[in-house]
């Protein structure tokens, strides 16, 4: 459980964008779109929260555990897995921009071997804090 140290709101219409750009990307590179994956909505949810309320920004946890941990922890299975996060003050859809401007954020975003994807973008503590989790 997290607590809740801020006020939160999921930006479900910024989620959907982004997979939409993401995608639009993939397809312009002759890649197979990403499809939403549920239970990696939750964790990139959870994952935006947790970096919220615990106001800390880094893909290892603040207990040190990261979010491959939460995947074996429910018994999600896979063979690659990926992380891109970022937060911003303005426009929750600008973190796509962010994440694409970045070599290494791009390569997750157009790796071929992810197939699923979770995106969870939050609202709270005055920004925008955005996750994804890539899987095969």
């Amino acid at each position: 459980n997290l607590p809740t140290n801020y006020s939160i709101n999921i930006q479900s219409s910024a989620e959907d964008k982004i997979l939409q750009l993401m995608n639009e990307k993939r397809k312009e590179a002759g890649l197979q779109p990403l499809t939403i994956d549920n239970t990696l909505v939750q964790v990139a949810r959870y994952k935006s929260d947790n970096m919220i309320q615990n106001n800390f920004f880094d893909h290892t946890n603040p207990d040190g555990t990261k979010w491959t941990n939460w995947l074996h922890t429910i018994g999600y299975t896979y063979t690659t897995a990926g992380e891109n996060i970022a937060y911003n003050t303005s426009d929750p859809v600008e973190l796509f921009n962010q994440w694409w401007n970045s070599p290494g954020h791009r390569a997750n975003m157009m790796n071929e071997k992810y197939t699923k994807v979770g995106i969870g973008v939050i609202y709270g503590n005055n920004k925008y804090m955005g996750t994804q989790e890539f899987s095969n």
